[in-house]
């Protein structure tokens, strides 16, 4: 029986990966070089460098390939899930190769020759050899070999998924051996083609009695200290165990196994712009606030000018808003109404046209007459590029709203604390002070529920035009 997630199967493979880089490097070289793409001074690259080049290759490469966690099994993966590694590693791997490779004596041409044709070779290679593999592995199943014997403890309702899926994907190489419960009343019923073949109490004696490679356990969370014995048992046997773990059944938060300063955890993670996508929204904000701050000047030069001609009082106005997971931050804005005007809130209490505990009013007397003009354009708002360029704000997100008003949302509003706050975002392109609290707070989730790039661009691109109508503006 072949064995892919053994140690010598991912030290095969990785010594497979390697003998195929070092192949596809000399072979993008050669055909350049041969091909006379290659100008005269790369082609007086001493050896030394060449030699330095893919030494450091193999280190990013093989570097890459390991961190990968599902760098080497195959069992249980469809196709996609085998190849998404490689993809990945020869991706982010070129990207580090062409930053080097700008302060190398090579033409532009010649740089991006050899890097696109290093990869996609590396990449033909790479992936060739893991659809080879897996299209023997599933011939060999196909004919009845290279199978895993399972048994499933559990007979409710994930466990009788996870049979049904085994049983739909017969390629991956699984067969359900039978189901062990500790309901006397399930003993001897049928589950997906399989039989409940014992209780807990007779585990061992399945154990030693059958074939078994894995045991994977559907088990509820007040039952971990019952099958206990059952896990000790395999880690005697040097039986895989896997444990389906649904400590809690959370609507939104996905579990997820991680390690966390070297413990292993599930962490519940729950949804909202993390990781790689992170990244990629904070580096939009920042280009975007740079370049909107730097092209703006002429613009804040005329506004400052209006502001300080027409009422006495400070150019901006600063007020204490609430950000990312309840991070107090200074929100920047063209002073719009007078001066006093936070001490005389209460003499307009009574005004607001928004029900909950947000204020907005289209008739409040604090406003300036240029006040009216900047808020009817959002201009008043304009310094908070200078927010979005310090982190504290996003360009597109749930609007921050004030300590007080956060301490009277309801428990599901708070989850809007879970992003960044944003200039603009769902509220402002659907009606703004047009659409009440309890919906405007439904679409702060809808956007963080739904959050993609995409949405992002396609809210910005809504922005505009609400702006330059004045639509829903106080």
């Amino acid at each position: 029986m072949l064995k892919e997630r053994t140690p010598f199967f991912r030290k095969s493979l990785l010594a497979t990966d390697f003998l195929l880089t070092v192949g596809s490097f000399a072979f993008a070289l050669w055909a350049l070089e041969d091909f006379g793409t290659l100008d005269s001074a790369a082609k007086h690259l001493s050896t030394g460098f060449l030699a330095t080049l893919l030494i450091g290759i193999m280190g990013l490469w093989v570097w890459l390939l390991l961190k990968h966690p599902q760098y080497g099994q195959f069992r249980g993966l469809r196709l996609g899930e085998i190849l998404w590694p490689v993809v990945r590693v020869i991706g982010v791997g070129t990207l580090i190769l062409g930053f080097w490779l700008v302060f190398v004596e090579l033409d532009r041409s010649g740089r991006a020759t050899f890097l696109v044709s290093f990869a996609a070779i590396n990449l033909v290679s790479l992936c060739g050899l893991r659809a080879g593999i897996w299209m023997i592995l599933v011939g060999l199943r196909s004919h009845g070999y290279n199978f895993q014997n399972v048994l499933v403890v559990g007979s409710g309702p994930r466990a009788k998924a996870f049979g049904e899926s085994v049983h739909q994907h017969s390629a991956m190489g699984l067969r359900v051996q039978g189901y062990v419960d500790w309901d006397q009343a399930v003993l001897g019923q049928q589950v997906n083609g399989s039989r409940v073949i014992g209780l807990l109490e007779n585990f061992v004696s399945i154990l030693d009695n059958r074939v078994i490679d894995e045991v994977v356990y559907f088990v509820p969370r007040r039952m971990m200290d019952q099958i206990e014995p059952c896990v000790r048992a395999c880690e005697e046997r040097g039986i895989r165990t896997r444990i389906a773990v649904d400590l809690f059944a959370l609507p939104l938060a996905k579990p997820e196994m991680t390690t966390y300063l070297g413990v292993p955890m599930v962490t519940y993670q729950p949804r909202n712009i993390a990781g790689k996508h992170f990244v990629a929204k904070r580096l939009i904000d920042i280009m975007v606030s740079s370049a909107g701050l730097v092209g703006c000047v002429p613009l804040f030069l005329v506004i400052a000018a209006a502001i300080k001609l027409t009422s006495p009082g400070p150019l901006l106005f600063q007020q204490k808003r609430v950000g990312l997971n309840g991070r107090q931050f200074q929100l920047l804005k063209f002073r719009s109404m007078v001066a006093d005007a936070e001490t005389r809130h209460h003499e307009v209490a009574e005004l607001n046209e928004l029900s909950g505990p947000m204020f907005k009013s289209k008739r409040d007397p604090r406003i300036t007459p240029v006040g009216r003009w900047l808020r009817k354009w959002s201009l008043d708002e304009l310094p908070q590029l200078v927010n979005v360029l310090r982190g504290d704000m996003s360009l597109v997100g749930p609007r921050p709203s004030l300590p007080h008003e956060i301490k009277q949302f309801q428990s599901w509003q708070k989850r809007r604390l879970s992003v960044r706050p944003g200039l603009t975002g769902l509220w402002q392109v659907s009606g703004r002070n047009q659409v009440d609290f309890e919906q405007w707070m439904k679409l702060d989730l809808e956007y963080i529920d739904r959050w993609s790039i995409g949405m992002d661009l396609k809210i910005l691109s809504k922005t505009l035009p609400v702006v330059v109508t004045g639509r829903g503006a106080s």
